[in-house]
């Protein structure tokens, strides 16, 4: 079975910036040890950060036609700023 853990984008996330300080090197630092825990599991199968929301567009269908929005978006917490695809066994595996 393959799971997606997502990454909510918040203000930090739809800044176009990297933020800097201690805490956020220890959150990369964390993210990453934690990549590459999967990894040796043998259980990631991909995953990536995503661009701000400024840079994206909202593609919607109505009677089979699309309508184009261009971002930014309001509503952050509506967005995703990352994901990693894992493949395990059950959801309580995924869940460990």
């Amino acid at each position: 079975m393959r799971f997606m853990i997502i990454r909510k984008a918040d203000a930090e996330t739809e800044s176009e910036t990297s933020p800097a300080g201690p805490q956020h090197a220890q959150l990369l630092q964390d993210m990453m040890a934690y990549n590459q825990a999967m990894l040796d599991a043998g259980i990631m199968r991909g995953g990536q950060g995503l661009k701000p929301s400024s840079t994206g567009a909202r593609v919607q269908f109505k009677d089979g036609k699309p309508t184009v929005t261009d971002g930014p978006f309001a509503e952050a917490r509506e967005l995703i700023a990352g994901f990693t695809l894992i493949e395990v066994k059950s959801k309580e595996e995924a869940l460990e």
